[in-house]
């Protein structure tokens, strides 16, 4: 991953090798952002399946269920990491809140009479919510 902590002043990669070394890179702020911290998680979990490869079924699921345990514990602030921590949410009527980035870009295809589409997790979607100005963040 890209240590977030030193940019801009410097880029540098960082390699981890299981859940918990994910889970840690995730409480130490390497990585920062709904997104790219659910992205980091589940890398965790499929680095996890990779270091338990070879073990016996039993001790397989009981090492995934560690990792996930740890990967789910290393954001506290986070209520569900799951769901990539998003809080985008999108009204019943499709109206769009805190959807970082696409402001300008739905304005262009407004202006070019081009269909916009946003593409979220079912989480985001808040059914109780009639339009935008209901949506809590």
């Amino acid at each position: 991953m890209i240590d977030q902590r030193i940019l801009p002043a410097e880029f540098r990669y960082i390699g981890f090798d299981s859940a918990c070394a994910v889970a840690e890179g995730i409480k130490s702020m390497v990585v920062r952002g709904a997104p790219a911290i659910g992205v980091a998680a589940a890398y965790g979990v499929a680095l996890e399946a990779l270091r338990l490869i070879g073990e016996p079924l039993n001790s397989f699921t009981q090492g995934l269920e560690l990792g996930f345990k740890k990967l789910s514990e290393s954001r506290p602030t986070a209520v569900n990491l799951s769901w990539a921590l998003s809080r985008d949410r999108v009204a019943a009527n499709g109206d769009v809140a805190n959807k970082i980035g696409t402001y300008t870009l739905a304005v262009l295809a407004q202006r070019h009479a081009i269909p916009f589409y946003v593409a979220v997790p079912l989480s985001t979607i808040d059914r109780r919510a009639l339009k935008v100005g209901l949506v809590f963040l």
